[in-house]
């Protein structure tokens, strides 16, 4: 194959050929870590064990309906032959905080929901009994929702902007990979 140069619209683009690499001996080996549903996991499975993925097309089998079972599936699409789980346990949390609009949770490692959709962040105004409409964002700087009942959460800094002052109660998901990243 030779080198071709394409016209875009920003200009050109040129591609290479590259070598072909062979490999001999070892496999493909990848070891998912993530959050597992332990009520419906098999019970060879248990959180911090490395667990060998029998069938990745049905993973859920073996993991439940969870995020090393949706990662299993992208694995083996993408080649891998040999796949290992590592769950890792959810705990859950729930703090309050007392006349503020801003704040931050004091737990590390709080599980995003738009990463993980069998996960939520619930902010609850329990001066009026109203569960927050909650919008997830990564702004260094959290800013203030425009929206009545909101509440804008950064999962990574665990910060908090509400659209007004009051009493709150957040419940939210925690994992600690560090125990599953030294598994062996």
């Amino acid at each position: 194959m030779s080198t071709k140069t394409y016209d875009t619209l920003e200009g050109s683009l040129t591609v290479r050929p590259t070598p072909t690499v062979s490999r001999s001996g070892g496999s493909n080996a990848v070891a998912l870590i993530g959050g597992y549903d332990s009520a419906n996991a098999g019970t060879d499975v248990s959180a911090g064990s490395a667990t060998k993925i029998t069938d990745p097309v049905n993973a859920e089998d073996q993991f439940g309906d969870s995020e090393i079972t949706r990662a299993a599936a992208l694995a083996t699409a993408n080649g891998s032959n040999e796949l290992y789980g590592v769950p890792v346990s959810n705990s859950e949390s729930t703090e309050s905080f007392t006349s503020t609009s801003s704040f931050t949770l004091s737990e590390d490692y709080i599980v995003d929901p738009t990463l993980n959709p069998d996960e939520s962040i619930t902010v609850t105004d329990t001066v009026e009994s109203t569960d927050l409409t909650v919008n997830i964002v990564y702004e260094d700087t959290v800013t203030t929702p425009s929206d009545a009942d909101t509440a804008n959460v950064n999962p990574i800094s665990g910060d908090i902007e509400t659209d007004a002052s009051s009493d709150y109660e957040v419940t939210y998901s925690t994992r600690d990979y560090a125990d599953a990243l030294s598994t062996r």
